[in-house]
């Protein structure tokens, strides 16, 4: 409906007091009154339009409602005026923080000047405080468009992509800031953050470093390298940064913490016990920094001060698990072993991850006798970490003890397990036995003999460390036949719901929730590419982190690409990537939780985060989903066959991705990820010749009808 001007219809001016608006309404009334003008039905209008205007600005509501409209209306006809009143009213509306107002303005100004680029940079701005990234990436990228060469504007895209967790497109952005302004002391600062996340800790150090030179009170910075330089263990750097730190703030808590966990690693367990001590001072609930203190009071044999130190953390958080686990030590100290079982026990039902709680039992099992149980606690150490050394000694202690029976235990004391590694006992029975040195040994062997039998048990840890890792190849015949076997059908006619409802917790904006049909049957790998298989096929092994059933790592979308392609020669072919959406449906196996076992998710039933541990696992360590696959969350990220596209909004049957595009979809998670990056709906995406230690495959094929039976459609039809 058009607007009206009711000063016009009246002849007034917008000041006009309410005795001028009524001496021109009677006025023009008298002119255009039904009685004067008889059948004139423009007359007749008039008086229609002179009653509203009477009734509205005799209304003070309604009048400052009219002169409101009035004021955008001549804003309207005045042109650029509109969008410079538009801009200036969005700045207003941010300043107040009422971001949904200031981007209703922006816009405004926007749709009355295209290229009005401040317009879309201060939206970016209010979208990014309303933490909607990918729509501040749109009005950040119009900005770059209309003004390339603002580095302003790509440290703030950086900053969205940063949120998003795409850090390779953050680094870029950074990147190109510090181009154009090599003084840009923010974007090295960030770019260093998004380095450090990726795990590329030197060149994260040099961003630290360069923005420390350009602002060296830039305490941020100090804290940033010395987590760096921690994680990389250089410890003295690490403390001269966190001193640094405390320099500028001397309330400074994680900055004491993380001094204190320097002091702790160089073996300087007073000067750590003096900054746990003074985190706690300033904040006494530091769980952490109670039990982290307890480890140092037990490193200098203050048993007494250990205990106490372990019972404040747990009294603060009954779920501490490393409190318990640091007790049972100082228990164990004082052979107080009663209590200590009780606590390892405890520690391991808080946390099935860690090695040293398995193997700690153990031994507190051995002292007791109780063979058996020290034997299955130092198995779970050596599954959760194949080079752990002291459950191997521990199971040769086991062993010794055994006598005669040893050797024959030693060989099948881990073929149950999901690696099958050689271990010390095996060599040190195999080698006893032939010699019969344990003979000797259990009928009271000489000093002299038992000098050199250490020194045999020393060089056979040597050739344990040289066998773990890389463990026994598989010749091709049996890589190809493995994979084959691995293989598990996935029926066709499927239709599920795929990304993620906006309640789920942590969703991204890139999960919009579609229906997706899958109309043919498919076969996935029940696990992750392992290394031996990779191996047998390339001829190499590209992974830093080596282990035979550990997933082949550090390998690019394209490497994935090679491998199939060898394999499909070697076989009858038809391996290829699983599309975003199979792999979707296979990680959901019929639910619609965040996880694909429920909305929850335990360290016991994934390889992820969760602020301690780091690091690779055989596939298989973890339960399988209903499906019977593994690992579908965390380990390593999966590549997919799809380029990266914004799913679409309709149903859609057998999606394939777009023909082309700049990222290939990553989907999983990983080790490093934490419970957000984990989920059945979480995408990820890199550069397709991108190798990174985090990056793995999983193999899908086509079905084959004369091979394989549909359990969905067993006829074919």
């Amino acid at each position: 409906m058009p607007f009206k001007n009711h000063y016009e219809i009246l002849e007034i001016e917008q000041t006009s007091d309410i005795d001028v608006i009524r001496k021109a309404f009677n006025k023009l009334a008298m002119k255009y009154h039904p009685d004067r003008n008889i059948g004139d039905a423009s007359a007749e209008m008039m008086m229609i339009k002179l009653n509203e205007a009477l009734a509205c600005l005799s209304s003070s509501g309604l009048r400052k409602e009219h002169d409101e409209n009035l004021a955008r209306e001549n804003a309207t006809k005045n042109g650029t005026i509109t969008a410079a009143k538009a801009y200036s009213e969005g700045v207003e509306a941010a300043i107040k923080e009422d971001f949904k107002n200031a981007i209703e303005h922006f816009t405004r100004a926007i749709e009355l000047d295209s290229t009005y680029k401040a317009a879309y940079f201060n939206r970016g701005l209010c979208y990014f405080n309303q933490q909607k990234y990918l729509e501040a990436i749109t009005d950040y990228t119009k900005t770059i468009n209309l003004v390339p060469n603002d580095s302003k504007t790509y440290f703030n895209r950086g900053l969205c992509y940063d949120q998003l967790k795409k850090f390779w497109d953050a680094i870029e952005d950074f990147t190109q800031s510090i181009k154009i302004d090599p003084k840009f002391l923010f974007a090295y600062y960030n770019r260093g953050d998004a380095f450090s996340k990726m795990g590329n800790y030197q060149e994260a150090i040099a961003d630290y470093t360069k923005a420390i030179d350009l602002d060296p009170t830039l305490m941020e910075a100090y804290y940033n390298r010395g987590d760096v330089l921690t994680k990389l263990k250089k410890y003295p750097n690490a403390i001269e940064d966190f001193i640094k730190v405390i320099d500028f703030d001397r309330t400074h808590v994680s900055a004491y913490f993380q001094l204190g966990f320097g002091y702790y690693s160089q073996q300087k367990y007073s000067e750590a016990i003096a900054n746990y001590t003074k985190a706690i001072e300033l904040d006494p609930k530091h769980v952490a920094a109670y039990c982290k203190r307890g480890a140092a009071y037990l490193k200098l044999n203050d048993f007494r001060n250990a205990i106490s130190e372990c019972n404040k953390a747990i009294y603060l958080d009954h779920n501490y698990s490393e409190a318990y686990l640091h007790r049972a030590n100082a228990y164990c100290k004082q052979q107080e072993f009663a209590n200590a079982i009780v606590d390892y026990t405890k520690s391991i039902e808080l946390d099935p991850m860690v090695a040293e709680a398995y193997n700690n039992r153990g031994y507190v099992h051995f002292e007791f006798k109780n063979f058996p149980e020290a034997i299955a606690d130092c198995n779970k150490a050596i599954r959760l970490d194949p080079l752990y050394p002291k459950a191997h000694i521990c199971l040769g202690k086991v062993y010794l003890q055994l006598s005669q029976n040893a050797y024959a235990k030693a060989g099948s004391f881990i073929e149950d397990g999901p690696i099958k590694v050689p271990t010390i006992q095996e060599y040190i029975f195999k080698y006893f036995n032939q010699t019969k040195l344990n003979i000797m040994l259990y009928k009271g062997a000489s000093l002299i003999t038992l000098f050199i039998i250490t020194f045999i048990i020393a060089c056979l840890v040597i050739i344990l460390f040289n066998s773990i890792g890389s463990g026994p190849k598989n010749t091709l015949s049996e890589a190809i036949a493995s994979i084959e076997k691995e293989m598990v059908l996935i029926g066709s006619r499927n239709i599920f719901m795929m990304g993620s409802p906006d309640k789920e917790n942590d969703r991204n904006n890139d999960e919009i929730l579609h229906s997706v049909a899958l109309t043919c049957a498919f076969n996935i790998g029940k696990y992750e590419v392992k290394q031996e298989q990779w191996e047998a096929i390339m001829g190499n092994n590209p992974s830093v982190t080596k282990g035979a059933k550990f997933p082949v790592t550090d390998v690019s979308w394209d490497d994935s690409q090679e491998f199939i392609k060898k394999l499909n020669v070697k076989t009858n072919g038809g391996y290829r990537l699983p599309t975003e959406a199979e792999w979707e449906y296979a990680c959901r196996a019929g639910t619609s939780t965040a996880y694909s076992f429920g909305d929850s998710l335990t360290r016991s039933d994934a390889n992820f985060y969760a602020g301690y541990e780091k690091s690779i696992k055989p596939v298989g360590s973890y339960k399988p989903n209903a499906f019977g696959l593994y690992d579908m969350h965390g380990n390593v990220l999966e590549w997919c066959n799809d380029w990266y596209q914004k799913y679409p909004e309709a149903a859609v049957k057998d999606p394939q991705g777009p023909e082309d595009g700049k990222f290939r979809v990553l989907r999983g998670g990983s080790f490093y990820s934490n419970l957000m990056g984990i989920r059945s709906a979480n995408r990820d995406n890199h550069v397709p010749s991108l190798r990174y230690s985090l990056h793995g495959f999983r193999l899908a094929r086509r079905f084959n009808r004369l091979t394989d039976k549909d359990p969905d459609n067993p006829y074919g039809w």
